[in-house]
């Protein structure tokens, strides 16, 4: 009779929850921030998405890490120019300008504040992350007592491993980052033989990631590369597709579709450009001038270049 009186007991409670419509939230939910310090062993890339989460990259600490910026809004001239900023930086981090390398650069879209992931030699070296306000002062970015969501770069290149090329280090193993469709896109050098690999991870992060094998024709050495990184790279609409423009050292530009990086294991690109062997592509940017698409790329060992996009879905 006990077990009786029980299971009429929840049948009594059921249908007192179905009466009020009151259902219990069985739905996972999202992870929060953590509260905390973040000390950079490196730091090789940023980005933001549209609210403001600003994502940093650490790859010799294995780790990508988003913070909440918690930004206000300010008011920038329509053209901003922060002069001598390597001379700035070297004072503001207590080094010659010689000594100071801007190694990326994003905006915050909430503060339009511009963030530079910067290195300074010296000893220790070491990575900083500054910012410049409305009035192109500059202040480093406090990593202390900060809210920050954090996830680990697995299947790197062990330490004291024989890495895929010469020059190749730890630190390519994040190179390029950028936020699409709710997704952290992280180019940059796995632990793998086949060791150009496009990683994903949702966001906020979980324990799963996602990620895609590359590979392109090099034009340069007449090979088909699979053991260098995309160097840096841009989501694109080509012909109301997207994808994602990537340039390599020595320096060939691919696109990849989206789609395909979603849905493969392993893919090769379209090479669609070649910008010059011993160069580097260093960043990419998009913009419309006259009605027109157009992508500026900065180089490495060469000037600036422009790419229309009227021709690159003709690429074969």
């Amino acid at each position: 009779m006990k077990t009786n009186r029980h299971a009429c007991a929840i049948w009594i409670m059921a249908m007192i929850v179905l009466q009020l419509g009151v259902l219990p939230d069985l739905r996972a939910t999202e992870p929060g921030p953590k509260k905390g310090n973040i000390a950079l062993k490196s730091l090789t890339s940023i980005t933001f998405n549209d609210d403001g989460i600003l994502f940093i990259a650490d790859p010799l600490a294995a780790h990508v890490y988003a913070i909440e910026t918690h930004a206000v809004a300010q008011t920038f001239a329509e053209n901003f120019n922060v002069k001598d900023i390597d001379e700035k930086l070297g004072a503001l981090l207590g080094v010659q300008a010689k000594d100071i390398r801007i190694v990326d650069m994003a905006v915050n879209p909430k503060s339009k504040e511009i963030y530079l992931a910067v290195s300074r030699k010296g000893s220790p070296a070491q990575s900083v992350l500054v910012k410049t306000d409305a009035q192109g002062k500059l202040q480093t970015v406090d990593l202390t007592n900060v809210s920050f969501y954090e996830t680990t770069l697995k299947n790197l290149p062990a330490p004291g491993a024989k890495l895929p090329q010469e020059w190749h280090s730890l630190a390519l193993a994040v190179t390029d980052m950028a936020f699409v469709d709710g997704e952290l896109l992280v180019a940059g050098l796995s632990g793998e033989e086949f060791s150009s690999r496009l990683r994903r991870f949702s966001f906020p992060f979980s324990e799963q990631s996602q990620s895609v094998q590359l590979e392109i024709f090099h034009t340069s050495h007449d090979v088909y590369e699979t053991r260098s990184p995309i160097e840096t790279f841009l989501p694109f609409t080509i012909n109301g597709q997207k994808h994602i423009l990537a340039g390599y050292g020595c320096s060939p530009v691919a696109k990849f579709s989206l789609q395909d990086i979603r849905s493969k294991n392993q893919l090769r690109g379209i090479t669609v450009a070649e910008l010059g062997g011993g160069n580097r592509p260093l960043d990419m940017i998009a913009y419309k001038k006259d009605g027109k698409d157009y992508v500026m790329i900065a180089n490495s060992d060469r000037t600036m270049m422009r790419m229309s996009s009227e021709d690159l879905d003709k690429a074969k």
